[in-house]
């Protein structure tokens, strides 16, 4: 949950330090191609923009049906079996202020709500402060 945009924006520097990781939304006609692409190299994919009913498609991800075939592990995604990487990972993000996710949704993930507190964005305020008048104190803030 991520009305201001910050969460993204965080995930993104996180796994951007990392090779290959996508950014993609279900209206995006290449989405499953990039699903098939990041499952198989064990790579982030981060879905933006995500509504209240998540697509189907996704149910054996979230779900982890993964079966192990000869030495690979696969994972079927529309009936079709796909190589399966254990270093996979999956990352949704929704703009909806309060989403009203169905109870398997929170079963099947862990679900952040990175919408801004008061107390927080006093302490962004005062990182940008600092960091305008004394950026060394900002960048050792930073570090812990």
């Amino acid at each position: 949950v991520d009305p201001q945009g910050q969460g993204l924006q965080w995930l993104r520097s996180r796994e951007e330090q990392g090779d290959g990781c996508k950014i993609s939304n279900f209206n995006d006609k290449f989405f499953l191609d990039h699903l098939r692409d990041q499952l198989r190299d064990g790579l982030a994919l981060i879905v933006e923009n995500v509504t209240e009913d998540i697509d189907p498609v996704l149910d054996p991800v979230l779900e982890k049906v993964v079966v192990r075939a000869g030495r690979t592990l696969q994972i079927l995604i529309n009936e079709k079996p796909h190589e399966y990487n254990e270093d996979f990972k999956l990352y949704m993000t929704s703009m909806l202020p309060s989403p009203n996710f169905s109870p398997e949704l929170y079963a099947k993930c862990t679900v952040i709500d990175f919408t801004v507190t008061m107390t927080g964005l006093e302490q962004q305020l005062l990182g940008r402060v600092i960091g305008q008048e004394k950026a060394e104190l900002e960048e050792e803030r930073a570090k812990l």
